[in-house]
């Protein structure tokens, strides 16, 4: 019998099996009792439970398993990645056997180990888990949620950033980030997904991490409305015009590391005195371009692929709250200089 791979995560160490073609993850402080545990469920020395003692983990595994083929590769990472890390003291509980008062301490434990965010999106799967389970909601209060306020390039910013990736090797991801395209897009795009002559961008696909962190191509975008033709600037078509040329149709246009792409950016800012704008920022600067250039919110909408106009509102407002304070420290010149 093939022995399974443990793999420590944090202070827990953690493998996969798969039992009667169910997958199934086991955990423990330490290897020899991860795998041990691990030997044991595959060898059939332990039954499988049956659904009044299905444990929470063994709850995941079967909504994941019955979800598999409806959910995005990048959810399904989440989803393991929640069930790795978070509730571990309630994993091994039963799923009926979960009260409202068990979960509320669960998640106050919870609340000092990680973001808001995170905790918000692990007690989401697990009220579904256990609605879907049981056929009970049950309500459970989380902290409070603060907006991520990502750094991104104001106008003023844009034309030093221009002028610091041009002739670099990571001038074309970042003229595709600051044309709207997000991380995934981007990695995902094929010769045959550009016009270089009609200077067009076709997104039609994504590049995401799997739960085995592998790098997988979906040909479905985020949402409906991310699959979208973006228009392409005289520079990029300058720049990819001669890649083009013989380049196979079916062939990744980029082949770079996310991470590293990513940390090439961040240094770049630094260097020149902008703002730390990763790979994500680029994305969000996109709307420092329209609104120089005064492009209305629905345009931007569909250039960018967003389902709804809260993130361009947000960058707008921001943009334009530099611009009052400039004309605030101008009309505060003349003011004091006119005593």
């Amino acid at each position: 019998m093939k022995t399974p791979k443990a793999i420590k995560r944090g202070e827990r160490w953690s493998c996969q099996i798969m039992v009667a073609g169910q997958r199934h993850y086991v955990s423990a402080e330490d290897e020899a009792t991860c795998l041990a545990r691990a030997m044991e469920l595959k060898a059939g020395l332990v039954a499988a439970a049956s659904d009044s003692q299905r444990t929470l983990s063994q709850a995941i595994d079967s909504y994941i398993s019955r979800k598999e083929n409806v959910l995005s590769v990048s959810t399904v990472r989440g989803y393991r990645i929640l069930q790795r890390n978070r509730f571990q003291d309630i994993m091994d509980i039963p799923v009926r056997k979960l009260d409202r008062k068990t979960l509320q301490k669960a998640v106050n434990t919870e609340a000092r180990l990680c973001s808001p965010k995170t905790l918000k999106n692990a007690v989401g799967l697990v009220l579904s888990v256990l609605a879907d389970e049981t056929g009970t909601r049950i309500s459970v209060q989380t902290p409070q949620v603060v907006p991520n306020e990502h750094p991104f390039l104001s106008p003023d910013e844009l034309p030093a950033f221009l002028d610091a990736i041009r002739g670099t090797d990571i001038e074309i991801p970042c003229l595709l980030g600051l044309w709207s395209l997000r991380r995934s897009e981007l990695l995902a795009l094929r010769w045959k997904d550009l016009d270089v002559k009609k200077k067009l961008i076709h997104v039609r696909g994504a590049l995401v991490p799997d739960t085995e962190n592998r790098f997988v191509r979906k040909d479905t975008t985020k949402n409906a409305t991310s699959r979208r033709t973006v228009p392409m600037c005289d520079r990029l078509q300058e720049l990819l015009r001669p890649m083009a040329a013989g380049a196979d149709p079916e062939a990744l246009v980029l082949d770079i590391n996310p991470e590293t792409l990513r940390k090439r950016i961040n240094a770049l800012c630094e260097k020149h005195g902008l703002p730390a704008v990763g790979i994500h920022g680029l994305r969000h600067s996109f709307i420092s371009v329209g609104y120089m250039a005064n492009v209305p919110m629905q345009v931007l909408m569909e250039i960018g692929g967003w389902a709804n106009d809260a993130t361009i509102k947000a960058r707008y407002l921001h943009i334009a709250q530099a611009d009052r304070s400039r004309w605030q420290d101008s009309m505060m010149a003349a003011f004091n200089g006119s005593r």
